[in-house]
This record gives structure tokens, sequence and C-alpha cells, in this order.
């Protein structure tokens, strides 16, 4: 699957690392900046489908270089509900402006609609839905807490393969140390889900977890 590139200029660490918590389970290789002459300096090297910058005033810098056709579709992702803020904003002919206190189901899904990126991961029917909130089977959502959806986002990927415990635990909780039980604990929950549609995760001793049908 292509992947899709985003640039986000923000001069926060925090809000880089939400923004690439978002994507991370995603199709999506996110590049994150802290400045103004960085992000110029990406958007003259390559072509990305979409940028996600901080705020009116970082938007007007960048929108005065010459090479912006090459950041694709422009968002604003900003703490600053404000009219003005907005107005302002759009006045640069953005695709979108979204606020923090939207959370990250509601970010995702209005990036991937102006990016005409509808069901990211496809397993025998099952789609997962871009915003996070579960998967698709014969046109029906079946909702997922945000550790079962990324425990079977990885699943999918394997495409039926075997994908071992660590690795799945560092997938789902990446940069977390969690307990094997937790593991088990989620994964009994998906089971309880996707076996309702004749789905299952097999556990294989010493190997690791694969979705069978």
């Amino acid at each position: 699957m292509t992947k899709i590139n985003i640039l986000h200029v923000d001069s926060s660490g925090r809000n880089r690392q939400y923004v690439e918590k978002i994507f991370a389970q995603q199709e999506f290789t996110i590049l994150s900046v802290d400045s103004v002459p960085a992000a110029i300096k990406k958007i003259r090297e390559k072509l990305f489908d979409g940028m996600i910058v901080e705020g009116p005033n970082v938007l007007e810098e960048i929108m005065n270089i010459e090479c912006i056709p090459n950041a694709g579709r422009i968002f604003v992702l900003s703490n600053d509900d404000s009219l003005s803020s907005k107005e302002r904003s759009f006045s640069f002919n953005i695709d979108d402006y979204l606020t923090f206190d939207m959370g990250e189901s509601e970010i995702l899904l209005r990036i991937c609609a102006r990016l005409h990126f509808n069901k990211i991961e496809l397993w025998k029917g099952i789609s997962l839905d871009p915003s996070g909130q579960g998967f698709y089977f014969a046109e029906e959502l079946h909702r997922l807490t945000r550790i079962e959806y990324r425990i079977l986002q990885q699943l999918i990927r394997c495409a039926g393969e075997t994908i071992s415990r660590d690795d799945l635990i560092n997938k789902a909780w990446p940069g977390e140390v969690v307990l094997d039980q937790t593991l088990n604990t989620h994964i009994s929950n998906l089971r309880s889900k996707i076996r309702l549609i004749g789905f299952d995760v097999r556990a294989l001793r010493n190997k690791g977890f694969k979705l069978i049908d």
C-alpha cells in the first residue's frame, strides 16, 4: 500500500509527539519539524500529500514560498479555537482547520477525508476505519478500543502470518512497558468481537499470534 507523506510543522515537541502518535497506527509517514526554515527546506526537497501547521503565523510564512504546491493539502492544527484565527487561516485557502480538543479520532477522520484516504487496511473483507474507531465488515462498523484497533491492525498487516508477542506489544504500545497479561486481556477482548463475524486470533505457543478465519 502506498504511504501517505505528511509534513508536520509545530514548535511544540509535545504537539509533534501527539500527531506522530495519531498517525503511527496508519499508513502515513509523518515528518515533523519545529520551525519554518526546516519546513521550507523539506518542502523544497520532496513532495508531500499534506502539511499540518500550528497556526496562521507559521502558515503565512510558509505560504510565501514559491514551491508551496509541494506541500499538498494544507491543514491547521491548533490550540486556538477563536474565530479570528480560523478566518485568518482560511484566508490562505487551507483545506481544514482542526483543534486539539477535537480528539484523535476526529482529527484523523477529517484529514483522511480531505486526502480521499478512506479505508486503511484490508484482510479477507475486514477493513480498518481510518478514524480509529474500529473495523468494517459487510459495510457494518464494529467498534474497538484504541489498543484493540492497534492490535488488529498489526495482525492484518501480517496477512495471516504470525507476529511475535514482543513485536505486537512494541507496536500496540510504542515506547511503553506492558505486561504479558495486559496483552492477553486485550487479545481476549478483541477475540470476542471478531468471532462474531467468523474470525479469530490464534495464540501459538512460544511464537506469537495470527489472524485466522
